[in-house]
């Protein structure tokens, strides 16, 4: 009876690694998100705590359009590792990025500040808090935010570029040169424009 429950185990174990490998190859490698839902789902009925399987479901969902998906696969997610950066962190780039109201920003800037606080030196949450705070118009708590960010990351383009604005909106027209130019810089001597712009 014992050998047969390893045996059980053990093919259940493959079968959740088979399915999670073919979700992951379907998001990264086909870009079938449908196919890539469908099979992350089989592998979360395997192991409903997998964080990887969550985490990724509710990028699938995300991309699909499913919003409220993605955000029940996060909450999830969170409740499984409430120290889940990447779980708050994408639930509040999400949320603010379909916000409808300032009660939607708001619930975005609380998902992002948690993220914030659980991984300070990561400053993707705090780019998206300091275009938050522009759009509520709270351009000093914004500048603070960017700046912090810039600090932390000297290649966060998008924090250069809203400090120019920012700049620019003040009138000083120095500073937003300035920032604009690190901005591009932050790019890489690499980087070329894409689609109809490089031409």
């Amino acid at each position: 009876s014992a050998a047969l429950s390893f045996e059980t185990d053990k093919a259940r174990v493959v079968e959740f690694w088979n399915k999670q490998r073919a979700a992951m190859n379907s998001l990264k490698v086909e870009k079938d998100f449908p196919k890539a839902i469908q099979l992350f789902r089989e592998a979360l009925g395997l192991n409903p705590r997998h964080e990887d399987s969550l985490y990724y479901l509710g990028q699938c969902l995300a991309a699909d359009g499913d919003v409220s998906g993605a955000l029940a696969q996060w909450a999830e997610l969170i409740r499984i590792n409430p120290s889940s950066h990447r779980a708050y962190q994408q639930s509040g780039n999400l949320r603010a990025m379909t916000a409808r109201s300032s009660a939607d920003l708001g619930a975005a800037e609380a998902q992002l500040e948690k993220a914030h606080a659980i991984n300070p030196e990561e400053t993707g949450a705090l780019l998206v808090l300091g275009e938050i705070a522009v759009l509520r118009g709270e351009l000093g708590i914004a500048e603070q935010r960017l700046a912090a960010a810039c600090r932390t990351n000297p290649r966060a383009v998008g924090g250069f570029f809203l400090r120019g604005y920012l700049a620019w909106k003040r009138g000083d027209e120095d500073s937003a040169a300035q920032l604009l130019t690190e901005a591009r810089q932050a790019l890489g001597k690499d980087w070329q424009p894409k689609g109809s712009t490089s031409e």
